[in-house]
């Protein structure tokens, strides 16, 4: 301690020394010069210990004072410096640094600031022994002495100055706030008073306490009121006054007065307090969550309130939840008239999958305020009920200020208690389907409406309307949807198993779009179209964003339009995908619509050396009919040799029992209709008498150009009723396989014999004839197989006749006759249809749900489905297998058809995984080759068209003389899986073998080659030129497996420049080339988008507009960048954005520069 003060000392003396030698010839604030109320030794100056404080230095220190710039007195507002120092024993000022605080009573109340610079303190840090600070004067008035305190040697100092602020004159009265903004009428519950506050300031507009003001209302409608009248502003320059609601809802204002001064509040509004039954709705976020399939679907249900004047309700307001179905929160209160539930899909289900959620609080009825008072006045104003014709049944009946004027509507405001309308029929039901109900009451039952207005607005209780509060509601209706879609006969509704269409034509369909249940699909659901093995159509539908949020389902048209110069073949399919990520493939065949037959000049009977020009040919050889009896009319197209022509051809037939109603003419499928089409020459259809007694005369018509003869006739014999008549029943099956085919080659004929009264007869015998025997087609009788057998009706009148297929198709009726008293009673059955029933080659399709799949999404999942017919495009027997291998991720070994000949296999995304990112799905079935019968005869000859050296002939699926003769080939070796797709058999390769060295059926483990004849079910016999063996029957379709990342050159898409030059007003258009990594498609919904924020004058477009990659490319994506500058110079950059489905968007960068 010595040696710090002889430094001091030291310092001091040389300080002194350098100011002489300046020539100073003041005092140094450092020295003592002049008396002090302190004695020191001369000589000895100490600048480090504090020891007082006050204000000055040396002689001039004053101890526990505080300096003041301008004198104590201020005015209001206003502000001046206050300086306290620090000295030491020789009242010199100290160097160490000693903190000071300020205070003062007006400081503490907040009325007065204190400021270091632009910091707001009250502790100030000394600098050489002096401390200053700034006091500011914010509403105090009088004295107000403020200290400055310092730690000195451990003791508390502290200095004082007092301070007098004038009194300021008020300026302005300003509102501040009224809480709450919002009351409620007298005994309504609720807040009912609300406190307003003023704010006065004045010249400096600085507040200003102890300012009287006195109060006043705009209004005392209802007997609003003021608590008090006069209040003193507090030392914040506050003051205030509480409004106490009245019994009329209103608006106030509050007026605030000083002197000459005045200032008024905002409307306060006084409301009901409570809200009404027309002011309540609800909403949910999604009204068809896939809730069906899935637990937890979360929809957000909100209620919205309001009183009778639109205004909202009191914070707090309760409102209670109750549903049939899923599980929802049980209430929430409302902020603002609002609040938000939670609905979660879980059990339990409704059947049809709708949901009914009530939401209920405690409220007002509704009326329509004729008068304006705000009150509800019998007689004046509206109030609709039972009483005036409402229908009041409804949970939630038609308000009156909903309904329509002068409109037919049945508005009812009288509310009964609410009740959850699970059925949706708008009426409380009770017994086996009682309905839940909120019993407001408390009775144990449910009670209608009273026929009076109940709520707090009844202006005079009474008979007419009382001041009682009822529970006021509001419904809503979700869908727990489904992800699987309604169908009918396997396909969407509105979809149709198969469209016939032209070269050059145009056509559409509606699809409706619903749920299992019938309602919509889940929000979101979308619907595409996979039309890979669709040829020579162009296909779109209407449906380019998902499923809305609705309860009702979506319908969508399909338009299809024909090449212009080709006849549209294969099928498409309708992919309607969930948000969920399951997909469902409904698909609709393309059939070549026939050509006209041009080549007939006659229509007549039969054909050949027996055609009768302009006759019809009737089944029943007399045409003779019983009564309800039924024969086949036909007609034959010839050319001028007799011979059948082929060729689109249809006749319409008459008769004037067909024109009375009397008689019906239907087709094969017992389907009404007066035309019959035909491609190989003979159109039909069936007579059926259905009351018509004696003669009819049947012409036939026909607008084919080509026709000399285009009318034909017959006349029919309907008898009386006598003794019996015979009715064809039915024959099981309906279709039969070829002889020798594989499949049921036999099917039961059955006729019923009825007596005079209808009922059946027994003992009758009855002969039984087939009207033709192609192929060898015959009735078996015991060992023999004929064309005619007799048989005796059993007791239920029964008799018939087994049919055994021949070697060729074709269509067999049976007819069946008996004589009574003297007359020939006969009828014939529907057509029977014999075909192979085995898959040939050319009726075999492949399709798959998508084809570029994203490779990193473990399990993603492809439907992949085989369509399959006969050699005569009918369907083979339900449950034919279809066997399956894939070269990549995993796949379903087999599948089994449905009655449809359509089956279903999923492949399965994982490894193995092919290098090149391509995977070939192959799948077989035993089944016939294919050949072109250019005779007819529906069996293989040396004459019909088959294709055994085509270019085609090395790819596992050749191609078949149908579709491309000058490519084709039929001849069909051992399916092979090619997984190289280089369309060779390559070693190593997987095949199906089934063949051995010359035709025989023993597996070598060779692959082998096509025999160059034609293997298959309608080949006569083998022998050289064909063999009845089966083949494997085969198709295979390629996947890609999308690695969702771009192929580049120089870090940019394929075609895309690194640098645009462009002259002004110039356009470039660009083709861009969008593959992955491996050259083939990015997945499904990949999409490529336009950045061009840091582009000025030029504007950068995609052409498509919108690119987005299919789910049926396997290969690049195309489009085209369009670059247009305008007059302006054009500089700086653009980016195309990639962004693949589960992946981070990629961007690629082009500059765009001025030439």
């Amino acid at each position: 301690m010595h040696t710090l003060k002889t430094t001091t000392i030291v310092s001091a003396a040389v300080l002194s020394l350098l100011l002489s030698a300046c020539g100073g010839g003041g005092d140094s604030p450092l020295l003592n010069t002049g008396n002090s109320s302190s004695s020191v030794s001369s000589g000895t100056v100490d600048t480090t210990e504090p020891r007082a404080i006050g204000f000055g230095s040396g002689s001039n220190f004053t101890d526990g004072t505080i300096g003041v710039n301008g004198g104590s007195d201020l005015a209001p507002g206003t502000s001046t410096i206050l300086t306290i120092n620090i000295v030491s024993s020789t009242n010199t000022l100290v160097t160490t640094p000693v903190q000071v605080t300020f205070n003062s009573s007006c400081y503490a109340a907040g009325e007065a600031e204190l400021t270091k610079g632009t910091e707001t303190t009250n502790k100030v840090t000394t600098d050489i022994g002096q401390a200053t600070i700034t006091y500011t004067a914010k509403g105090c008035v009088g004295e107000d002495e403020v200290t400055a305190t310092a730690i000195i040697g451990n003791t508390a100092k502290t200095a004082r100055v007092t301070l007098t602020v004038a009194q300021d004159t008020v300026q302005a009265i300003d509102f501040i706030d009224a809480t709450p903004s919002k009351i409620f009428l007298k005994d309504s519950g609720g807040a009912q008073t609300s406190t307003v506050r003023f704010l006065v300031t004045g010249s400096k507009g600085t507040p200003i306490k102890n300012i009287p003001l006195n109060f006043s209302l705009s209004t005392q409608l209802g007997g609003i009121a003021l608590t008090t009248s006069t209040a003193t502003t507090d030392s914040t320059g506050h003051a205030s006054t509480v409004v106490q609601a009245g019994t009329i809802p209103t608006a106030v204002e509050v007026i605030a007065t000083h002197s000459n001064i005045t200032a008024r509040s905002n409307e306060l509004s006084i409301g009901t307090g409570m809200p009404d039954q027309n002011s309540m709705s609800i909403s949910a976020s999604r009204f068809n969550p896939p809730g069906w399939d899935y637990d937890g679907e979360p929809v957000n249900i909100t209620i919205r309130l309001a009183d009778a004047f639109n205004n909202p309700p009191a914070d707090g307001t309760s409102v209670q939840f109750l549903t049939e179905g899923g599980s929802i929160d049980t209430n929430c209160t409302t902020i603002n008239g609002a609040c938000t539930v939670i609905w979660k899909s879980q059990s339990p289900r409704p059947s049809n999958g709708r949901v009914t959620i009530l939401a209920t609080t405690v409220g007002n009825e509704s009326f329509k305020d004729v008068n304006g008072d705000g009150l509800y006045t019998a007689n004046t104003d509206i109030f609709s009920s039972f009483n005036n014709g409402g229908n009041c049944n409804p949970n939630v009946p038609l308000s009156t200020a909903e309904a329509t004027p002068g409109g037919n509507d049945e508005p009812c405001d009288d509310l009964g208690e609410a009740y959850l309308d699970q059925n949706e029929n708008g009426e409380f039901d009770t017994g086996a389907n009682a309905e839940d109900y909120v019993d407001f009451n408390i009775n144990g039952s449910h009670n209608i409406e009273n026929g009076i207005y109940n709520g707090v607005l009844c202006a005079t209780e009474g008979s007419t309307c009382t001041k009682q509060p009822v529970t006021i509601r509001q419904d809503i209706v979700l869908s727990m949807s489904s992800e699987q879609p309604m169908t009918q006969n396997g396909r969407l509704l509105g979809q149709p198993e198969a469209i016939e269409l032209s070269a050059n034509e145009t056509t559409m369909f509606t699809v409706t779009l619903a749920d299992i249940n019938g309602n919509a699909m889940p929000v979101g659901t979308t619907v595409s179209l996979s039309t890979s093995t669709a040829s020579d159509v162009t296909i779109n539908q209407s449906m380019n964003s998902g499923v809305a949020s609705t309860l009702n389902p979506t319908a969508f048209t399909v338009t299809l339009k024909a090449s212009e110069t080709k006849r549209p073949s294969g099928s498409f399919n309708i992919v309607v995908t969930s948000p969920k990520g399951p997909s469902y493939s409904f698909s609709t065949r393309l059939i070549p619509r026939p050509l006209e037959n041009t080549a007939a000049i006659y229509i007549g009977k039969s054909s050949g050396a027996t055609f009768l020009v302009g006759q019809v040919d009737v089944g029943i050889e007399d045409a003779v009919l019983p009564p309800g009896g039924s024969t086949s009319l036909s007609v034959s197209f010839v050319d001028s040799n007799g011979s059948l022509t082929t060729g689109s051809a249809t006749a319409t037939f008459t008769s004037q029992c067909v024109r009375d109603g009397t008689a019906i003419l239907t087709d094969s499928s017992g389907q009404p209709t007066s035309t019959a089409s035909t491609q190989t020459g003979r159109a039909t259809l069936f007579y059926k008498a259905n009351g018509c007694i004696g003669t009819d005369l049947i012409t036939a018509t026909s607008t084919l150009p080509s026709l000399q003869v285009n009318t034909a006739t017959a006349t029919l014999n309907i008898t009386v009723a006598t003794a019996q008549n015979i009715v064809f029943d039915r024959a099981n099956p309906a279709q039969i396989s070829l002889k020798g085919g594989g499949g049921v080659e036999t099917s039961d004929v059955r006729f019923i014999v009825n007596g005079p009264n209808g009922l059946p007869m027994s003992g009758v015998p009855v002969t039984l004839t087939l009207n033709n025997s192609v192929g060898g087609v015959c009735l078996i009788s015991g060992a023999t197989c004929t064309q005619e057998v007799l048989a005796t009706s059993n007791a239920s009148g029964i008799v018939s006749a087994r049919v055994q297929a021949g070697t060729i198709t074709t269509t067999v009726r049976v007819t069946a006759s008996t004589e009574s008293g003297g007359t020939t009673i006969s009828t014939q059955s529907s057509g029977l249809v014999i075909s192979t029933g085995i898959p040939d080659q050319d009726s075999m399709s492949i399709s798959a749900s998508q084809y570029n799949v994203p490779v990193y999404v473990e399990g993603f999942e492809v439907d992949v489905v085989i369509r399959m017919a006969d050699a005569f495009n009918n369907p083979v027997p339900k449950d034919t297998s279809v066997s399956f291998t894939t070269s990549g991720g995993i796949i379903d070994s087999s599948c089994s058809t449905d009655e449809f000949s359509t089956c279903t296999v999923t492949w399965r995304n994982q490894n193995p995984r092919p290098a090149s990112g391509k995977v070939t799905i192959l799948a077989t079935a035993l089944g016939n080759e294919s050949f072109v019968d250019t005779n007819g005869n529906g069996t293989y000859d040396t004459s019909d068209t088959f294709a055994e050296s085509g270019s085609t002939c090395s790819r596992n699926a050749p191609t078949p003389t149908l579709v491309d003769p000058s490519t084709a080939c039929d001849d069909l070796g051992e399916a092979y899986l090619d997984s190289n797709r280089n369309d060779t058999y390559d070693l190593g390769e997987i095949f199906i073998d089934i063949f051995g060295p010359g035709n025989s059926l023993v597996k070598d483990g060779v692959r082998t080659a096509g025999n160059g004849i034609y293997d298959g079910a309608l080949c006569p016999a083998t022998g050289a030129t064909c063999t009845r063996n089966s083949v494997t029957v085969r198709q295979d379709l390629m996947l890609v497996l999308g690695t969702g990342v771009a192929d580049t050159t120089g870090n940019r898409l394929i075609g895309q420049p690194a640098n645009i030059s462009m002259a002004a007003n110039s356009i470039q258009t660009l083709p861009i080339i969008l593959r992955d990594t491996n050259g083939n498609s990015l997945p499904a919904g990949t999409t490529v988008t336009v950045n061009s924020t840091n582009l000025t004058g030029a504007t950068v477009t995609l052409s498509p507009t919108a690119v987005t990659v299919a789910d049926n490319v396997t290969g690049p994506t195309t489009f085209d960048l369009v670059v247009k500058r305008d007059a302006t110079a054009a500089s700086g950059q653009f980016n195309l954005v990639v962004t693949a489905p589960g992946r981070p968007a990629a961007e690629y960068t082009s500059t765009v520069t001025s030439l």
